[in-house]
């Protein structure tokens, strides 16, 4: 889809009060954040992380739910868990987006209604320049500095970029990625 606003449709979904509907999401919330399922990733995505981590991306990895902002010297990686569920009405979409920088992944979990048909969308697709020549092209835009691609810039950026990959949207998936242009 060409057309909409980066949050139409789309509700943030607070994780307290979820977990007070049904508690079966404690149980999701305590195995994303187990060291199991962290030392899981790092043999997945440490290779990939290195390009914008460096070496540090192969220490051990460690979750924290507070940043030690005057420790110079580090034994691991730390991640500081920030989790929001975003819910979908019908014809909901976000625009394209980069995550933020002092994010070192992004994971997309999909719970989609068992009866969920693909024809009604709700992939996720990543994106890359169409050329060099592209990207040389974004980088004069005036809005290439910006987070989210403003709803009147959706045909020049379709210009600029194409779908590198497309997560399908299925029910208990998963698709993560690190920071990037788009």
């Amino acid at each position: 889809q060409r057309e909409g606003y980066s949050t139409q449709g789309m509700q943030d979904v607070d994780l307290k009060v979820l977990s007070k509907v049904d508690p079966i999401w404690n149980v999701f919330i305590s195995s994303i954040t187990s060291q199991q399922f962290l030392t899981s990733l790092k043999l997945r995505l440490a290779p990939q992380l290195r390009k914008e981590l460096g070496l540090i991306a192969y220490l051990p990895w460690s979750i924290s739910t507070k940043e030690h902002k005057n420790s110079k010297l580090r034994w691991n990686l730390e991640f500081f868990p920030s989790l929001k569920i975003h819910s979908y009405s019908n014809g909901g979409i976000l625009n394209p987006h980069k995550d933020a920088r002092r994010k070192a992944m992004t994971l997309i979990f999909y719970f989609a209604d068992d009866d969920w048909k693909k024809d009604w969308g709700g992939d996720t697709l990543f994106f890359r320049f169409k050329s060099e020549k592209h990207k040389k092209i974004w980088k004069r835009q005036k809005w290439h500095h910006k987070n989210s691609v403003p709803k009147e810039n959706l045909e020049e950026f379709y210009d600029l970029f194409e779908v590198n990959l497309q997560a399908e949207y299925k029910a208990n998936s998963l698709s993560g990625m690190s920071p990037n242009d788009y």
